[in-house]
């Protein structure tokens, strides 16, 4: 897409090595672009914006769009379904704005190709149509879509549309970290069947794994078939947590149901959950209960 090359000269036990050539001053027409005129400056305030893939091909609509959101969201634009998918699977943005009539590829099958695949499934897609009949409706929510808005819109029902679905995200990502079984059965009707897969997928694989104190990451990415970042982004999203955070989530709430089985002093507990300094157990146990364990267990008695 950039029109660039890469050459590269090995030899066995030697070395190799490698060129990246690209073209000087290529405004690289392929290559999918933020918008340069809605471009901020990155400083802190940016970096902690919900982001917003907006994939529109008519020029003014797409801006339009961008020009109303941009200051509430970090807005990444494309200009058909190919460009936005391809766009959605390398940022991983929050929520998808989508028309449905476009070249190369529609919003129908932009949002089948984002809600199938298990790194971008999470993200609310919210579809842009002319035609208002209960049909086409029907086909987007088929796919998996989670709004419809009919054009001509006002930008304040678009904006208070995309921090609903933002908002309800937030909800589910809470509900999950500090989940008891009790909000099992509402995190499950919340989550799509994918989404549902995801978390049950990687709490066994993490729970398989709770006594080796440093659990391996990559290789928890390479059973899920998604890359490190991928991983990432998509716990950050479906739980509001770090892939470390939400490793010791699972740490402590398996650590909590050794305590109060009275099976195991403090230190047998501290191994079994990988966590085997006996002071860092009860310093990040203080830290997700409110108290120490032995303060824990007298409550509880």
């Amino acid at each position: 897409m950039h029109e660039g090359t890469i050459l590269v000269d090995s030899e066995p036990n030697v070395g190799s090595s490698f060129r990246v050539r690209l073209i000087t001053n290529n405004s690289y027409p392929n290559a999918i672009h933020i918008n340069t005129n809605l471009k901020k400056s990155i400083d802190e305030e940016k970096l902690n914006k919900p982001i917003v893939l907006v994939v529109e091909d008519e020029g003014d609509i797409r801006d339009y769009i961008a020009e109303a959101l941009m200051g509430s969201y970090d807005v990444l634009v494309a200009e058909n379904g190919e460009q936005g998918c391809q766009a959605a699977f390398t940022s991983t943005p929050d929520i998808i704005i989508s028309d449905i009539m476009m070249p190369v590829k529609d919003g129908i099958e932009l949002c089948k190709e984002i809600k199938n695949n298990i790194a971008t499934s999470h993200i609310p897609v919210i579809l842009l149509t002319a035609k208002d009949t209960l049909q086409d409706k029907t086909e987007g929510y088929d796919a998996g879509a989670d709004s419809y808005v009919t054009k001509p819109f006002s930008a304040s029902l678009l904006k208070s549309r995309v921090a609903n679905l933002l908002e309800g995200r937030r909800k589910i990502a809470s509900l999950i970290s500090s989940s008891t079984h009790l909000k099992q059965s509402i995190i499950k009707e919340s989550l799509n069947k994918i989404d549902n897969e995801f978390i049950e997928r990687i709490t066994r694989i993490i729970e398989e794994n709770l006594m080796d104190e440093k659990i391996d990451v990559p290789t928890i990415a390479q059973e899920l078939s998604m890359s490190y970042s991928s991983l990432y982004r998509k716990i950050k999203a479906l739980t509001g947590m770090s892939t470390g955070e939400f490793i010791r989530k699972l740490r402590l709430r398996k650590a909590e149901q050794l305590l109060l089985s009275g099976k195991y002093n403090i230190s047998e507990i501290a191994h079994q959950v990988g966590l085997n300094s006996v002071s860092y157990f009860r310093e990040c146990f203080k830290e997700e209960y409110g108290m120490s364990p032995s303060e824990y267990i007298k409550q509880l008695k």
